[in-house]
């Protein structure tokens, strides 16, 4: 119930910041409001002790576990995906500036392409996998969450280099 109310919150925000006619100083009323009201709720959530079966942590428990790993290789793919994009724009800007010289240019904007992104998600499923067998049935660590981060970077970079060859 309490993320329904901040996503419904959140979603409130976002249109007031939208909401171009609105008066400015209403709108950054109820803006604050709105951010006051998230905090307090926050707050109320954070002081109130939450409702488990047991004294073991809940992320340790096996389908949590293998999410939380899996969205962390996930986000290492993405963030290895963007880093590629934004590497492939700064020579695309290299060369216009040699180009160009001293005149002005229009910078290129970063590419997204759905298919190239999501190539490597196909073979995601295989490297977390392999490894949730190496890790075994350790509990989550943050060395844990950092080689699930990496394992996705890496496997972004390798099929590039094998698309590459």
């Amino acid at each position: 119930m309490f993320y329904l109310i901040i996503g419904l919150q959140l979603s409130v925000l976002i249109w007031l910041i939208q909401r171009k006619n609105i008066k400015k100083y209403l709108r950054i009323g109820f803006i604050f409001l709105v951010i006051i009201s998230i905090v307090i709720l926050f707050k109320i959530n954070a002081d109130t002790q939450p409702n488990t079966l047991g004294n073991n942590e809940w992320y340790n428990a096996s389908p949590y576990k293998e999410i939380i790993l899996l969205v962390f290789l996930l986000f290492g793919i993405f963030t290895r995906y963007l880093t590629q994009q934004i590497e492939n724009r700064s020579k695309k800007i290299s060369k216009l500036r040699i180009k160009y010289k001293d005149s002005e240019f229009v910078k290129p904007k970063i590419e997204f392409d759905f298919y190239e992104f999501s190539y490597p998600f196909l073979s995601s499923v295989v490297t977390i996998f392999l490894m949730l067998e190496r890790i075994g049935t350790k509990d989550i660590t943050f060395s844990l969450v950092i080689i699930s981060l990496e394992t996705g970077f890496c496997c972004q970079t390798l099929i590039g280099r094998a698309k590459k060859e």
